[in-house]
């Protein structure tokens, strides 16, 4: 009753990426992220020229001239950019247009802040090909007080645009100088 996406993180080479991409097709899977190394996409187009597995990728990429290369190799089903590695708000936007003239829906790569995260709900709720977007920081204890803003910042697996000034949501300065990092997590 859930939709299933793997993410491979681009740990295969062309042949296995092909093999497990024919290999999961009765899973219909939401989708196959990343099965090759991002650099190459003429490897990823090759992967999915091969299968009906919707492929998805976009992490790793920087531009929207990037994003283009991924559109005219026909290499990709679904983006993932990481709104803050992609240039930002702009040019998240810009991408997600390219996109939408490609008819390929955006889900965004997204292990943000609440304040990230929050930018990320702004300019995907001006797009009319946005999917989803990707969330993992509920397993971290401090996350929610990391800012200030309308709260819960994610309710029922919903998040809700903010409707306060800039994009609802602040930095908690002392919640953040609190925070100190051992090499392997954060305690406060």
């Amino acid at each position: 009753e859930i939709d299933l996406a793997i993410d491979c993180h681009g740990q295969f080479d062309l042949p296995s990426a092909i093999t497990l991409a024919k290999a999961v097709e009765p899973l219909r899977l939401l989708w196959l992220e990343e099965p090759v190394p991002a650099e190459n996409v003429s490897a990823l187009a090759q992967v999915k020229a091969s299968t009906s597995t919707v492929i998805c990728s976009g992490e790793n990429q920087y531009t929207r001239f990037e994003f283009l290369e991924l559109f005219a190799a026909r290499a990709v089903d679904v983006i993932m950019p990481d709104l803050s590695k992609a240039g930002g708000m702009a040019e998240a936007k810009r991408i997600a247009d390219l996109a939408d003239i490609h008819y390929i829906p955006i889900a965004p790569h997204n292990v943000s802040s609440p304040l990230g995260m929050m930018a990320a709900c702004h300019v995907m709720a001006s797009v009319p090909n946005f999917l989803l977007l990707e969330f993992h920081g509920l397993p971290i204890p401090w996350w929610n007080d990391l800012c200030d803003g309308d709260k819960p910042f994610i309710e029922n697996g919903f998040m809700a645009v903010s409707e306060r000034p800039g994009i609802g949501v602040e930095l908690n300065d002392s919640v953040a100088r609190s925070l100190v990092w051992n090499g392997d997590t954060y305690f406060d």
